[in-house]
């Protein structure tokens, strides 16, 4: 089977990196790592602020409105990936940012704590606390509380999973990218 051209080229950077594989790197030196790969996004955005969402940080991204438009926004509670142990709001600005524009939804990127010095259910907890929170606080927001989503990325979507669960709050979706929701791994991928 041939790879795709993209693929290839990712598969080559990550053979020419200098670092140790990433199961050979402290939880520290992970996320220094992932840091320095980051580059900042120029995709556009009417706006991009950090939130205290019930004692949980987060970064609020605001997609272009319509000046005519006098509805409130969804929206949208991402959780990003990581494994539980890193990623930052910074590595998951360019996402973010897609996200809200190509969504027309606010985007509230939720900053919860990390593994190993947080273990389960510490990222549950901050994560449950800021949907919450972004329910109750949705108007100040510019947003609707009724047309709220909930998304995350692998260890994210663990975490969407839970929270749409758990929460209490009405989601009309999940939505869900490579999510780690089935233990038993006993499937090829």
């Amino acid at each position: 089977m041939t790879l795709h051209h993209q693929t290839k080229t990712f598969l080559g950077l990550l053979a020419a990196r200098t670092e140790p594989p990433l199961e050979k790197m402290t939880p520290v030196e992970a996320r220094e790592m992932t840091l320095r790969y980051y580059v900042p996004s120029e995709y556009p955005i009417t706006s991009r602020r950090d939130v205290d969402a019930g004692g949980v940080p987060a970064r609020l991204y605001s997609p272009p409105v319509d000046k005519n438009s006098q509805q409130n926004l969804g929206l949208c509670i991402f959780i990003h990936g990581g494994g539980w142990v890193f990623h930052t709001l910074d590595d998951y600005d360019d996402v973010c940012r897609r996200l809200a524009m190509q969504s027309g939804h606010a985007v509230l990127s939720i900053d919860y704590r990390l593994a190993p010095e947080f273990p389960f259910p510490t990222p549950l907890e901050d994560c449950l606390k800021a949907a919450r929170w972004a329910r109750d606080n949705a108007a100040s927001l510019g947003c609707d509380a009724n047309r709220m989503v909930v998304c995350g990325d692998s260890a994210g979507g663990n975490l969407s999973t839970l929270v749409a669960q758990h929460s209490g709050v009405e989601f009309k979706m999940q939505l869900l990218v490579y999510p780690a929701t089935d233990a038993r791994c006993v499937t090829e991928s």
